[in-house]
């Protein structure tokens, strides 16, 4: 567990820290020390408290947050069978062939879209 790591990165002694998250100083120099663990709820509670995700606390990966999930791959969360089979295909074509695509992608969408007059 990499608690020591990060109350040292915050600037405060064991004890000052204990003070702050309301925990008896035997109880939390017992967890840094590895004597004993704090149970689930509070492994997350530490985690909010030095914004870090709990497996970086726990010692599981050296990422100290998750990477964020982008737009794009939120939108691909959703996406049926076929439409990430055409993203696939999409992926292997060169610098022209994209560009043709693009632009057939576009006049498609320009084509059914209504000017703003007709709604």
């Amino acid at each position: 567990m990499k608690l020591k790591e990060l109350r040292l990165e915050s600037g405060l002694n064991a004890k000052d820290f204990a003070d702050k998250i309301k925990i008896e100083y035997s109880k939390y120099w017992n967890w840094e020390s590895g004597r004993s663990k704090p149970d689930y709820l509070t492994i997350i509670k530490l985690a909010n408290y030095f914004n870090v995700s709990t497996d970086y606390l726990l010692g599981l990966t050296d990422e100290k947050t998750p990477p964020k999930i982008t737009k794009e791959a939120e939108m691909l969360k959703s996406a049926t069978p076929e439409q990430i089979q055409t993203v696939k295909t999409i992926l292997q074509l060169n610098a022209n062939e994209l560009g043709e695509v693009k632009g057939y992608a576009s006049a498609l969408l320009n084509r059914t879209k209504k000017p703003f007059e007709e709604i």
